[in-house]
């Protein structure tokens, strides 16, 4: 009799330590998901697209194009899953109303379900950010993304509103992905500084392991 109390508390115990597993993997999956959907500090106007939505290859003016600058560097292999979006290299272009940004990969990309952002940082009210940079709050974000539900996409594109919303386009040759973003907007963010990460299926998944400025990204020649 008392061999079965003690197999049932073992069993109990074991019972126990896997749901505590579940709900922290469920928690963590939960924090990275809000990062693309949270509507504080300012985010801008969050909306839904339901409608069919092909992305673009980028255009043969800006695939030609010379003058990219390349900003940052990251280290292969560091992403939080081993097959999705590693980020490789960011660089920016400069056209006459439009910031250009590209995130290249050292993996292939899925042009289907890409993510992209940029933190800004807030260190008064921001919260802390959960990627591979360490001590960084963030506040407002700029991000696009979307996943594939049937013959057509939902997500999000958020930087002011929709007439002013960010551009998603992929690049195949080099693995990457480009956002054209209002110069307006950034504007806003002189002498602030920010975290660029990608991610998949609206989720986080690998961070540029340093903090940039914004001005890297206002003050390029412009094309």
């Amino acid at each position: 009799m008392a061999g079965k109390r003690r197999i049932s508390k073992i069993l109990r115990a074991v019972l126990y330590i896997i749901l505590i597993g579940i709900l922290g993997v469920t928690c963590y999956y939960t924090l990275k998901y809000m990062h693309w959907y949270s509507k504080s500090h300012g985010y801008g106007e969050l909306y839904q697209i339901e409608d069919e939505y092909p992305f673009e290859p980028l255009p043969d003016r800006l695939l030609a194009d010379s003058s990219w600058i390349n900003i940052a560097k990251d280290t292969k292999g560091d992403g939080d899953i081993l097959n999705w979006p590693d980020a490789k290299e960011l660089s920016v272009l400069h056209s006459k109303d439009t910031i250009w940004v590209k995130f290249t990969l050292f993996n292939n990309i899925d042009i289907n379900e890409p993510m992209v952002s940029l933190a800004i940082e807030d260190k008064e009210n921001g919260r802390d950010w959960y990627g591979s940079v360490k001590d960084y709050k963030y506040g407002d974000i700029i991000a696009t993304g979307y996943v594939r539900k049937g013959s057509s996409y939902f997500g999000y594109n958020f930087v002011q509103d929709k007439k002013g919303a960010c551009k998603l386009y992929y690049q195949l040759p080099q693995n990457s992905l480009v956002i054209g973003i209002p110069r307006v907007y950034l504007e806003k963010y002189k002498n602030k500084r920010f975290v660029a990460s990608v991610g998949h299926k609206a989720l986080w998944n690998d961070d540029f392991k340093d903090i940039l400025e914004v001005n890297d990204l206002l003050t390029s020649p412009e094309k």
